[in-house]
């Protein structure tokens, strides 16, 4: 996201092993953290729809391994055209994920899914979920941030 300034405010965090055991956990948080942040509700949703998707392939492809976490992080940033931005940013050392928001082209969602290739859907979802999404590799981190609008900055 390169319009946005390098500083953060970090709320809240969660960090556990990305597990089915831990999937209430981690939609608690994120859901709580976009709906106390963004007051518009379909972009709270989008945030939210979006974080679901990248936490479940997470927890894929961790495949429950123990050595495996997942953090997710929730902050404000204020873009150097000044407009306020919220972002959960999920993390986690498994491995090596590029979902290559920036070329990622439309999966053709017209096409019945029987006839259409697997995969690229939901990436394409969140993608369109929120008004900026990143991804950078920091070995051994993968990081994926997701950020949209808002209408204020004050602390709540």
């Amino acid at each position: 996201m390169e319009n946005l300034n390098s500083e953060s405010n970090i709320f809240n965090k969660i960090a556990v092993r990305p597990s089915m055991e831990n999937w209430d956990e981690l939609m608690e948080f994120v859901t709580s953290e976009a709906k106390k942040y963004v007051t518009d509700k379909k972009k709270s949703y989008g945030l939210i729809l979006a974080s679901e998707e990248i936490i479940s392939n997470i927890v894929r492809a961790s495949g429950d391994k123990e050595k495996v976490l997942i953090e997710i992080s929730s902050q404000k940033y204020v873009s150097k055209d000044k407009k306020k931005l919220f972002s959960l940013t999920i993390s986690d050392n498994g491995i090596k994920f590029d979902p290559k928001f920036k070329t990622l082209t439309n999966p053709c969602p017209d096409i019945p899914a029987s006839d259409r290739k697997i995969g690229g859907l939901g990436l394409f979802l969140v993608k369109n979920s929120c008004d900026h999404v990143n991804y950078i590799y920091q070995n051994p981190l993968n990081i994926y941030t997701l950020s949209t609008y808002i209408d204020s900055l004050e602390e709540n």
